[in-house]
């Protein structure tokens, strides 16, 4: 029988202690996924990388919320709504990657 490994992700947003406690958010949401490791490496690895090269010319970037938001340095490129909107991404596994802005 083969054995196969899976990787759980976890995630959360909010106050992670609600010390500081804001009427306008007040949650915290915890989410998770788990994915067999060898589709995690075959399909999402990849097409992320793709999605990466395609977009910022390096597959060699984090994309993490705190950064991209900011707009800068490679992520400059979603600055422009209208760039990212008029050619959207259609699927990933196999999916039509849109032009370069």
């Amino acid at each position: 029988m083969d054995q196969r490994f899976y990787t759980l992700y976890l995630d959360e947003t909010g106050d992670r202690g609600l010390v500081k406690f804001n009427p306008q958010y007040p949650c915290l949401g915890l989410s998770a996924c788990i994915i067999d490791d060898q589709l995690y490496q075959n399909a999402v690895v990849a097409a992320l990388d793709a999605f990466k090269v395609h977009w910022f010319g390096t597959a060699a970037l984090t994309l993490r919320y705190s950064t991209v938001v900011k707009r800068t340095g490679p992520y400059n490129v979603l600055a422009s709504r209208e760039k990212m909107c008029m050619s959207p991404v259609k699927g990933v596994n196999g999916g039509v990657w849109p032009s370069p802005p």
